[in-house]
């Protein structure tokens, strides 16, 4: 099959923070177009073989630059089309959620204390 286009959608996105797909270029680039809370992408390899598709994908990455992110969940839905005698779409959808990648922080000073091997789980320290 020759691929011919391959769009991903982004949903679900906030409009007063920048945030996105980003892809390797040494695979391929992305062109991007934005409306209210949406986000189109064309993936263009720079390979155009299954293969080279696949490597394409493979180097998306999902960005946002808040501090805060909502807990809104984003939608990424990918379609493959391919023309030629067997014509096909393929389509994934992905769920982008926000993940508390902060290092924890703790107000109190160090303490030290001695635990029996025995305890139980939920008992108090």
């Amino acid at each position: 099959d020759t691929f011919v286009l391959a769009i991903i959608i982004l949903t679900e996105v906030d409009d007063d923070i920048a945030e996105g797909l980003t892809i390797d270029s040494s695979v391929g680039t992305l062109l991007e177009a934005r409306r209210r809370r949406v986000i189109d992408y064309v993936v263009v390899p720079t390979n155009t073989s299954r293969e080279g598709y696949a490597r394409a994908f493979q180097g998306l990455r999902y960005y946002n630059n808040a501090t805060e992110p909502t807990g809104d969940t984003r939608i990424a839905s990918f379609v493959v089309t391919s023309v030629d005698a067997s014509s096909f779409d393929s389509r994934a959808t992905i769920t982008i959620q926000r993940v508390n990648d902060n290092a924890p922080v703790f107000n109190a000073p160090a303490s030290t204390f001695i635990l029996s091997e025995g305890l139980a789980a939920g008992s108090d320290l």
